[in-house]
């Protein structure tokens, strides 16, 4: 399940997953924040995607992730956390038992990140 985490969900959010793996910006993220697996996002709050980011780029300043990368990231927490709650706090890691959900999952966020891209009103308050 952490391959998944750090091969398929990780590189959607916009984090790089390419070169020798102990290098990667995967790899150093999952291993800077102790997340293993898409279980440990619902144990985040949303507003900390942007310390996640803060904190991996003072750690590691040659591999910094900008904003869009923590926009998704807090995207990636409230998605997780809405699945979890509509699954009645069932684990998160069935998505990840069959090769058909990863792709379902990686589909279902892409399209929930390109209607947040394309509302202007999505991340407006008084929307709500």
């Amino acid at each position: 399940m952490a391959l998944e985490f750090r091969d398929v969900v990780l590189p959607l959010c916009g984090l790089v997953n390419a070169g020798a793996i102990a290098n990667r910006q995967t790899t150093l993220f999952i291993a800077h924040h102790g997340l293993i697996t898409i279980n440990d996002m619902n144990l985040l709050q949303p507003e900390q995607g942007k310390e996640l980011v803060k904190q991996f780029n003072q750690r590691h300043p040659n591999s910094s992730m900008g904003i869009l990368v923590q926009n998704n990231l807090t995207g990636l927490i409230w998605y997780v956390k809405d699945k979890t709650r509509r699954a009645c706090n069932k684990s998160m890691s069935i998505l990840f038992h069959i090769p058909r959900m990863t792709i379902e999952f990686r589909d279902s966020f892409k399209s929930m990140l390109s209607a947040r891209d394309h509302n202007p009103k999505w991340n407006d308050p008084s929307s709500a």
